[in-house]
């Protein structure tokens, strides 16, 4: 095996621990008084493209294989993390005073981070169990 083909994996488990860490910053926004707006929109774009960085690189890591890896579901769930992040982004975007009709977008905007985060730990069951061999 080539030895760049460790970096995907590598790569999403730190987007995976930024993720959580920022989704819960986002969380327990309400529980201080100093939370820091800023800080937390800029983890979530690191996050964001850094989760589009780290499919590019898996899926280019596997076509540079001489015999690429099948794992069933891995990149139909890649597809539905790239949808969540869409929504995420822009409902993150979205400004209270000109929203009067998108408040349901951006009352969803955390549980979209949520069913994100979910979908990368799916990901990463089904590497394991390709791995361990079920």
């Amino acid at each position: 095996m080539p030895w760049y083909i460790f970096i995907h994996p590598a790569l999403q488990l730190f987007i995976l621990i930024l993720g959580i860490i920022n989704l819960n910053e986002g969380f327990n926004q309400k529980k201080r008084w100093t939370f820091s707006v800023y800080r937390h929109v800029n983890r979530g774009f690191i996050f964001s493209i850094l989760a589009v960085i780290g499919a590019i690189i898996g899926w280019l890591v596997n076509q540079s294989l001489e015999n690429p890896i099948q794992i069933s579901g891995h990149r139909l769930i890649a597809f539905i993390i790239f949808i969540f992040l869409i929504f995420i982004v822009i409902s993150g975007l979205l400004k209270r005073k000109h929203s009067y009709r998108m408040r349901w977008l951006q009352f969803l905007h955390p549980w979209f981070g949520f069913v994100t985060i979910g979908l990368i730990f799916a990901q990463l069951f089904v590497v394991i169990t390709k791995i361990i061999g079920w």
